[in-house]
């Protein structure tokens, strides 16, 4: 049996794909009655200059950045920076200077240990406001965008326990955006809807499986709602030294 192997499929092999190249390949493939598979490769490459970044520039946050997240928090058309600083227990916000420079960070305390940091406009005002889960409190704190680039002092709102990774959406198609905690240590996903003027109300929690992590938002069934997806980090320790994590999958549709 004679098939052939593509210039494309050769650009998603795991060495190709980690540059931008030009290729032009030829491959042979012959399967032997032992169910051998050999491939005889016969190609010429032509690099191709790769994107590239400049050096890093630094700028501090406060202790320990777990996640950063990005909005025009001023309103003036540059991407601005937040940071969840886990053991700082605050966020900190870096203003865009315009030139790709970020001002000094602006510090709001969270609760404790802040995991996850996301944007969203929370009261319809056309501004970017924050909301960050607190993994050693149980809770999820909201910052309302004073406007200038400035936030109000958080109000928090219950969880699960634990509150790692969340989302934000619509769940319940009012055109308000809700929020959906993954809760390690319970293993729920606490949905938490906007009442409507940025607070919202006391959250609904759905089961998943053991210690999720990470939620995000889809319409999976194409119905015209916005349905979860929930990883699942179950963790197994077959002995004293090795811990291996199995990763599962809960899909919730709304």
């Amino acid at each position: 049996m004679r098939s052939y192997i593509t210039p494309s499929q050769v650009a998603a092999s795991s060495e190709f794909a980690r540059a931008t190249l030009k290729t032009i390949a030829k491959a042979r493939a012959f399967v032997f009655p032992a169910a051998l598979l050999m491939v005889c490769w016969d190609f010429s490459v032509e690099p191709v200059m790769a994107q590239s970044f400049a050096t890093p520039v630094n700028y501090g946050s406060a202790l320990f950045p777990e996640s950063v997240a990005v909005g025009d928090f001023n309103n003036d058309g540059k991407a601005d920076l937040v940071t969840a600083n886990f053991s700082g227990n605050s966020v900190s916000v870096l203003l865009n200077n315009g030139d790709g420079t970020f001002a000094a960070k602006v510090d709001y305390a969270t609760g404790m240990h802040p995991f996850s940091v996301a944007v969203g406009d929370f009261n319809n005002d056309g501004k970017p406001d924050l909301a960050v889960t607190n993994r050693g409190s149980g809770t999820v704190s909201v910052f309302l965008n004073n406007g200038g680039g400035t936030f109000a002092a958080k109000v928090d709102y219950a969880t699960g326990g634990a509150p790692q990774g969340f989302a934000v959406g619509d769940f319940n198609l009012d055109g308000k955006p809700d929020l959906a905690v993954a809760n390690f240590n319970d293993s729920t996903v606490s949905v938490l809807i906007n009442n409507g003027s940025g607070t919202f109300a006391t959250k609904v929690d759905y089961p998943t499986g053991g210690f999720p992590n990470s939620v995000a938002v889809g319409d999976f069934n194409l119905d015209g709602r916005p349905d979860l997806v929930v990883v699942n980090n179950a963790e197994k320790l077959p002995t004293k030294v090795l811990r291996f994590a199995r990763l599962f999958v809960s899909s919730i549709r709304c």
